[in-house]
């Protein structure tokens, strides 16, 4: 040691002591680094790849329509599937085709239907949700994994998952649809709306549940399913028609009539002692018009007839000029409706 260093305050000597220490420890650390501990961080290096690529995969898994459907902006004129990812892609007359996923799940798409359907490769599919988005004038069919066929009105959004592993909702509906559910063995199928849930084993029945209705209306062909709004739960049988309202904790069962609650797989509306109101909100849907009944008196004015999709507005409005003397004006696409 030298003289200036023995002349140093001890705790001055102390520090530098610790500081020498200190490089050593670095050194040494470097030199492991460079000689051993490399191969351990190639080994972290080669294991986050790896996890990239997994990620990027399971990321890409969720797109089952890319590579196969054409990406599109969201349209209210076409129909849409969205897939889990957000993206929209259009099903339109060219959309014929069949392939195959990664959960050896094939899938099927025309014009007219989405098809998925479970082949020897399948697998226990734990995917998240689809959206099926119908525009105004055309119908639509969905059929699921397990079997379910749903017919779907016009107007109809239905956000469903083919997910088999555990009990949740298996469809949010908002719009009209008919479903035939296959016989379910492990859990119940559900379905949601505005204003119910409805749970069933296997059975048949048409749900009504357009969100400018705030009313779901249940009607069922067969079978037999529990309805639930929160403030309590009865269960329908053949034949009969829930009602369940937004604004009442109530549940109104009665007998359905199957000629005007189904008319819409047919385009035409059959429709008995039927409001002013309700009738116009049904044309609004499928004419594309709006309708403004600015007095309350002609509002509550009942109807019986029928209505034909395929026919103009124009004869709709000369059935309610004819039946009850209704007149009306066009604004652009606005009618307003006066009594004579």
């Amino acid at each position: 040691m030298s003289t200036s260093q023995n002349n140093l305050d001890p705790l001055d000597s102390k520090y530098i002591e610790l500081i020498e220490q200190s490089n050593k420890e670095l050194a040494k650390s470097v030199t492991l680094f460079n000689f051993r501990n490399i191969f351990i961080y190639s080994g972290l290096f080669v294991a986050l790849y790896f996890s990239a690529l997994f990620l990027i995969s399971l990321f890409e898994s969720k797109d089952v329509f890319k590579n196969h459907l054409t990406e599109v902006p969201y349209s209210k004129d076409k129909i849409l599937i969205q897939s889990e990812n957000g993206k929209y892609y259009e099903i339109n007359k060219t959309s014929k085709l069949r392939w195959l996923t990664k959960h050896g799940v094939l899938v099927a798409i025309d014009e007219s239907e989405l098809m998925f359907s479970n082949t020897k490769d399948y697998q226990n599919n734990e995917g998240g949700y689809f959206s099926l988005i119908i525009p105004r004038k055309q119908l639509f069919n969905l059929v699921l994994t397990d079997g379910t066929k749903i017919q779907l009105n016009e107007k109809t959004n239905i956000r469903f998952t083919n997910n088999n592993v555990e009990p949740q909702t298996n469809v949010f509906l908002n719009g009209e649809a008919f479903f035939k559910v296959a016989h379910q063995t492990r859990f119940p199928f559900t379905i949601k709306t505005n204003e119910a849930n409805i749970k069933v084993l296997g059975t048949e029945f048409n749900v009504n549940s357009y969100k400018g209705n705030a009313k779901t209306q249940i009607a069922l062909v067969k079978g037999s399913v529990n309805i639930s709004n929160g403030y309590g739960n009865k269960t329908l049988l053949s034949g009969d028609m829930a009602t369940v309202k937004s604004n009442k904790s109530s549940i109104t069962i009665g007998e359905a009539n199957f000629a005007e609650v189904l008319f819409w797989q047919n385009d035409q509306y059959y429709f008995s002692n039927e409001s002013l109101e309700l009738i116009t909100s049904l044309a609004s849907r499928w004419f594309d018009v709006k309708f403004r009944i600015p007095n309350d008196r002609i509002r509550d004015l009942h109807f019986t007839g029928r209505i034909n999709k395929e026919e103009s507005i124009v004869k709709f409005m000369e059935f309610l000029q004819y039946a009850e003397g209704i007149s009306y004006s066009i604004n652009d696409k606005e009618i307003v409706l006066s009594r004579k």
